[in-house]
C-alpha cells in the first residue's frame, strides 16, 4: 500500500491560486503567502553571502541570476503535505 498524501504548492511571487483552503484552516492563504515571502527573501539574503564568500567581483550576481529565473519560470515553489 502506497504512503497516499495531498500537496498544496505555492510559488512565491504567482499567488493566483484559485482555491485556497481556508475553509479548512482559517487565514491558510495569508500565511503561507507571507511564508514563502518570507523564504524567497531569506535564500536572497543566503545567494548574497554566498557570492560574498565565492568572492566575486559582484555581489548580487547569484540573487541576480535567480531573479532572472523567477522571471522566466517558476523558479521557486514551495510544496507542503498533509
Amino acid at each position: 500500500m502506497g504512503d497516499f498524501k495531498e500537496a498544496f504548492n505555492v510559488n512565491a511571487g504567482t499567488f493566483d491560486v484559485e482555491e485556497w483552503p481556508n475553509d479548512l484552516a482559517p487565514n491558510f492563504s495569508s500565511v503561507m503567502q507571507d511564508f514563502v515571502t518570507q523564504a524567497s527573501n531569506i535564500c536572497m539574503r543566503i545567494l548574497k553571502a554566498l557570492s560574498l564568500a565565492m568572492d566575486l567581483k559582484v555581489t548580487n550576481t547569484l540573487p541576480t541570476r535567480v531573479a532572472i529565473l523567477k522571471q522566466k519560470s517558476s523558479a521557486d515553489e514551495m510544496k507542503t503535505f498533509h
